[in-house]
């Protein structure tokens, strides 16, 4: 068994998760859990109501039985459950059973590797964990700057994840890549504090992606190790990049109802999740309390260096 602390919880797994080392408690290298430490999660009252405390996942290996009578899908993937279980079924890696609050039963498809085992569920169970308890799920990169943090999201290929790996190299470390978990206050929980970068963004970045094969996540992007926070930060703004034609990059302050049609696409959620009314809740009053910005750049042109040079010049002008 393996203890990590993630996405503001304490979990306790049975299968090596895809959670940079920094993640895990204790040493970089996992540990095997003892009964002290089973004491620690789960106590007398856990042991007897078959719920782990608050704030604590339990995910062990065990049979899921086929449901025939999901009704939702995402491209191959299944799912679908009830007021207090979802199921998840992902043909090439496995079958997931969460109970909420807080137990995960996978049920691995044979041959399937761990660490693709363990993708979805940190990428796709445990963010339906967390939106069913009404955490607002952003799509996007999360970086702080010492006392509170910022976010970026974007469209698919916007560079959220390429900016975010530039930026904490500037000094403003990576909170959250992918799934960007926001609490009231509002506040940024600390995830997966690693980049992910498409081949062409590590080629520039980093290196040849042929000779790092071992940090390909199993699906299109690259792990790549940078500056992280592990704390939770008041946030303070939400940067949206996009892809235009001008010359240079800009931009623009949104407000009112231009802040909430400009989010939306970046709070996405599933057909079929109980969590969506909470989490759109919470995204009206995130709105409220946070400045959103536009931030156009160049279609087409390597201009990573100027936008991460904007954000800089926007993050010391929001501090002042």
């Amino acid at each position: 068994m393996y203890r990590y602390e993630a996405f503001g919880m304490e979990i306790v797994s049975e299968i090596t998760l895809a959670l940079p080392d920094f993640c895990r408690s204790g040493s970089p290298k996992a540990r095997t859990l003892g009964s002290s430490d089973r004491d620690f999660f789960f106590g007398d009252a856990g042991r007897e109501s078959g719920q782990a405390v608050s704030r604590s996942v339990t995910i062990l290996r065990g049979k899921v039985p086929l449901e025939s009578g999901l009704p939702y899908t995402l491209g191959k993937v299944r799912y679908g459950g009830g007021p207090m279980w979802m199921q998840v079924e992902v043909p090439w890696a496995g079958r997931y059973r969460i109970d909420f609050p807080s137990w995960i039963l996978v049920q691995p498809e044979p041959g399937a590797e761990d660490r693709i085992v363990g993708l979805y569920i940190t990428g796709f169970v445990l963010p339906l964990l967390l939106s069913r308890s009404g955490v607002l799920l952003l799509h996007g990169s999360a970086c702080g700057d010492g006392n509170t943090a910022f976010v970026l999201c974007g469209l698919q290929g916007a560079g959220k994840s390429t900016t975010a790996a530039a930026l904490a190299e500037r000094g403003f470390p990576i909170l959250c890549d992918d799934v960007v978990p926001v609490t009231a206050g509002p506040s940024v929980l600390p995830g997966i504090t690693y980049a992910k970068l498409l081949p062409d963004a590590y080629s520039r970045m980093v290196g040849d992606p042929k000779e790092a094969e071992h940090l390909f996540d199993g699906v299109d992007k690259y792990r790549v190790t940078v500056a992280a926070s592990h704390q939770p930060l008041p946030l303070s703004a939400i940067y949206i990049l996009e892809s235009v034609g001008k010359a240079e990059p800009s931009v623009t302050a949104l407000l009112g109802m231009e802040k909430i049609r400009s989010l939306l696409p970046h709070a996405p959620t599933l057909e079929g999740d109980r969590g969506a009314a909470k989490s759109f809740q919470s995204l009206l009053e995130l709105l409220g309390k946070t400045r959103v910005y536009r931030l156009s750049r160049p279609e087409g042109r390597d201009t990573l260096e100027r936008v991460v040079e904007l954000i800089e010049t926007l993050r010391k002008e929001d501090l002042e």
